[in-house]
């Protein structure tokens, strides 16, 4: 097979640096380097690549007649290194390629980090304190994969972080259709409720469900910077806890279902429980982005561009 990875770019580009489209001989393809633009053109330099070995840079510009021809019309201009992959001459090593996935599985960020001038690649993770580890740090925490100068050399940093969690309170209608948005986007679900009538298998097929008390399941879970925590079920037993459990941590997006008389209601249950004002002004709701959903699935929609909104965009208060 033959791997083409974006590893430049510069103004507009359809997809970010890191990005990847694996090609085999038969033309079979997987991932993408510019969502269609530049795919044909890049799969058959990397069929031939299969067929002669090496590699090759492609450059794809707008302003070029070849950019105009395979499609790229977004104005921008992209980079694109092809490498043939073997069982004989391998320059992505299972050592490397298992470090970093030992590193995702065990639910903390890795950088795949490849030195331009030879391919030459390593495993960098958070606790190097090199040059090279200082720079990946900076890419895990921007969660964005780039190409930068360590100590004069070029180094493409590939980010591969864990993915990010959405702890739903409340196995209500709304729940389900947004568990099936966020898990297509690559969100790790989990439904909470202890209602076993409306927490079921049935109701969440392949979703992890925890029929247990909001407060109890998000402790058990423990909550971190790369989760979102959300409820849904109009019963404060089960939101108000959970909602205090979400404010206390780290999370990067809490959202509560509810009109605003009703959030009102609740903003004063948790001030009197000892809630500061700073703590409750994390709170989105009426959750979601405001574009008129009315059924549930469409409140799905709005509430998962918030959330993504917010992980993209921080600071970002719709």
């Amino acid at each position: 097979m033959a791997l083409a990875t974006v590893v430049r770019t510069w103004g507009s580009s359809p997809r970010p640096i890191g990005s990847m489209l694996a090609v085999d001989e038969n033309f079979d393809m997987l991932g993408s380097v510019s969502g269609g633009c530049v795919e044909g053109v890049t799969a058959a330099a990397a069929v031939e690549i299969i067929r002669t070995g090496g590699s090759r840079v492609l450059t794809f510009d707008v302003s070029r007649e070849q950019g105009l021809d395979v499609g790229l019309s977004c104005a921008g201009r992209i980079e694109v290194c092809i490498e043939r992959f073997d069982e004989l001459d391998d320059p992505l090593s299972c050592d490397v390629v298992d470090s970093v996935l030992g590193h995702h599985d065990a639910d903390r960020g890795a950088v795949l980090a490849c030195r331009l001038a030879d391919r030459k690649r390593t495993t960098v993770t958070e606790d190097d304190c090199s040059a090279l580890g200082d720079a990946a740090r900076v890419a895990m925490t921007a969660d964005r994969s780039e190409t930068v100068a360590v100590e004069g050399e070029p180094w493409l940093l590939q980010v591969f972080m864990p993915p990010r969690r959405l702890v739903v309170i409340g196995a209500s209608d709304i729940a389900q259709a947004l568990s099936v948005m966020a898990s297509s986007i690559g969100y790790a679900v989990i439904v909470l409720d202890p209602r076993s009538a409306f927490a079921s298998e049935k109701r969440f097929p392949g979703m992890e469900i925890l029929p247990v008390w909001p407060d109890k399941g998000l402790d058990a879970l423990g909550l971190g910077s790369r989760t979102a925590v959300i409820t849904l079920s109009h019963d404060p037993k089960l939101d108000d806890p959970a909602l205090a459990r979400a404010l206390a941590s780290e999370v990067f997006y809490v959202g509560a279902l509810g009109s605003r008389r009703t959030h009102a209601n609740r903003m004063e249950r948790l001030r009197q429980s000892g809630l500061a004002q700073e703590a409750l002004s994390r709170i989105r709701a009426p959750i979601g982005l405001n574009i008129g959903a009315r059924e549930p699935a469409e409140i799905a929609l709005a509430i998962l561009a918030e959330i993504v909104q917010t992980a993209r965009q921080p600071g970002t208060h719709s």
